[in-house]
């Protein structure tokens, strides 16, 4: 199992027509988003305008969880979603989407054969939590929205704190252990091959 820790310093910031974004991973590493040659890619965003468009992203399948505020998401000719903090809506890049509210949000955009599955995990104080790794998955990433967390797996521990990313590939089948020393709020994020 390859592992790693992304902290402020990996991450790449830039701005949008609603507010600022920040990329956490993208995969292939020398893919771009502007240039749209990317499989995978990882970020949040801060939407800091009312009234706002997403970018058409035609090819790519997204999930969007929302992190703090709110937001009314809707999809034109599809469906139209209300979200709060930890709330997750799935959509298609291409479909013409528009969003009222403010928020900060996290975003998982993939495409071809990847598939992902997105979802949060709140760990209460000195309580150990289990992810155990199947072999459908391909890599998994946890992202540490509030409180500190030691990541066990077999000998090894690692310290992930607010703001970083833990990110897991080349998985065997192990199990992952999960300990808050004080209430801690996860972002789990499971790809694999279909």
């Amino acid at each position: 199992m390859k592992i790693q820790v992304l902290k402020n310093t990996d991450f790449t910031e830039s701005q949008w027509s609603g507010g600022s974004t920040k990329q956490l991973f993208i995969y292939p590493k020398d893919s771009s988003y502007i240039d749209r040659n990317f499989q995978l890619r990882i970020s949040t965003a801060r939407v800091e305008v009312v009234e706002s468009t997403f970018t058409s992203l035609s090819g790519y399948r997204r999930k969007l969880m929302i992190l703090e505020g709110g937001i009314t998401i809707a999809h034109q000719n599809h469906h139209s979603k209300e979200l709060k903090p930890f709330d997750v809506d799935s959509f298609s890049g291409d479909w013409s989407t528009s969003a009222i509210g403010t928020c900060v949000d996290f975003n998982v955009m993939i495409a071809g054969e990847l598939d992902c599955e997105l979802g949060s995990l709140e760990l209460k104080e000195n309580v150990t939590q289990l992810i155990s790794i199947d072999l459908t998955m391909t890599m998994l990433f946890i992202y540490s929205v509030e409180g500190g967390v030691e990541i066990r797996i077999a000998e090894e521990s690692i310290l992930l704190n607010v703001g970083q990313l833990f990110v897991a590939s080349e998985l065997a089948a192990e199990k992952i252990h999960l300990c808050a020393s004080k209430l801690a709020q996860l972002v789990v994020v499971k790809i694999a091959h279909f």
